[in-house]
This record gives structure tokens, sequence and C-alpha cells, in this order.
């Protein structure tokens, strides 16, 4: 979806993203030319890379523990209400059992689902 995606290029968090990877190449940059060592910065580059994948694959691991461990799994495949609790305690990322409207609209993404900011603050919750 071009229009969505170009919608969204002055949004608050793509703004925050975009000065926050800017500040992280001056970084890498600063180290280059104050070393004059190309190697330190990818190396440091690499093991940040290093940590914040293996960081993000122990939250999502965890993530799935929480959900698959809240359902009966003997059911998973007949019941239509604990295939709807596993997508509920999926989207559940601070493990609270409440879903917030940046939890909605984080889940409802990952399924594919573009649901506007605007749409989700109309949300009650």
């Amino acid at each position: 979806n071009i229009r969505g995606g170009l919608s969204g290029l002055l949004e608050t968090e793509t703004l925050t993203l975009f000065l926050l990877q800017s500040l992280g190449g001056a970084f890498w940059a600063v180290t280059y030319l104050s070393t004059g060592d190309l190697a330190v910065p990818v190396v440091g580059h690499t093991v940040y890379d290093l940590a914040i994948f293996f960081g993000t694959h122990l939250r999502l691991t965890s993530q799935r523990s929480y959900a698959f461990g809240s359902v009966d799994m003997k059911k998973l495949q007949s019941d239509p209400l604990e295939r709807l609790k596993l997508i509920f305690y999926t989207m559940d990322t601070n493990k609270d059992g409440k879903i917030s409207r940046k939890e909605l609209r984080i889940g409802l993404y990952n399924f594919g689902v573009v649901l506007p900011r605007d749409w989700s603050r109309m949300v009650r919750i």
C-alpha cells in the first residue's frame, strides 16, 4: 500500500526512528574518523546488531511461551475460542491480561491489518 506508506512518513514514530538512525550513523562515522580504522565501527556495529537480534529473539520466544501457555493446547484445533485466546495473548505483549491501543495496532499490523492511529484512538479500553 504505497499511499498508506507515504502518509506515514511524517508521523512522530517515523521521524523519531529517522532521528535515532541518523544519530546511530553519526556515532559510527565519528568512531571511524576518531580511530582511522574501519574495523572498529564494523566490529562494534556487528556486536550491537547481534545484541539487538538476541534480545528480540528472547522477547519473541518469551511472548510465544506466554501465549501458548495461556491456552488449552488440546482444544486449540477444534475450539475457535481457544484460537481467539491465543491471538489475544499473542497481542498482550506486556502480559497484563489487557490489550492496549498500541498492542492492538501492532498486533493487527502483524496480521496484515493497518489500523490508522486515529482509528485506534476510537477504540474504548
